[in-house]
């Protein structure tokens, strides 16, 4: 029994010790006009507020019946994860998973959406 009451301490300090970080993709242009048929193209970029982030995951949401991604291309250095549930794109939402070796530091871009 006194196992168990040592080990428990220990196992409340390592969930109560874990950071959690609060990182943001950001999308620049924030704003910009189109027509009906135009092809637009924005950057996602990360910005990891003070974090290291060796793996990014973008979740977008978009209205279906007004927008079309056709492409996504990644940022120089990026590696996709091209999993089920880390890479998706249509019906409305936009998911893209990558590794960045070395671990991102500052506002870095991630990729286009065209």
């Amino acid at each position: 029994m006194k196992k168990i009451f040592l080990a428990l301490p220990v196992l409340t300090a390592l969930f109560v010790a874990t950071p959690v970080f609060a990182a943001t993709i950001n999308v620049i242009p924030t704003t910009t006009t189109v027509a009906p048929g135009d092809t637009v193209s924005v950057t996602l970029s990360v910005d990891p507020a003070g974090a290291s982030l060796s793996v990014v995951k973008a979740n977008l949401t978009y209205t279906d019946a007004l927008l079309t991604p056709t492409a996504f291309t990644f940022a120089p250095t990026w590696i996709p994860v091209t999993q089920s549930g880390y890479d998706q794109m249509g019906g409305g939402t936009l998911t893209k998973t990558g590794g960045y070796p070395g671990a991102v530091t500052s506002s870095t871009a991630f990729g286009t959406v065209t």
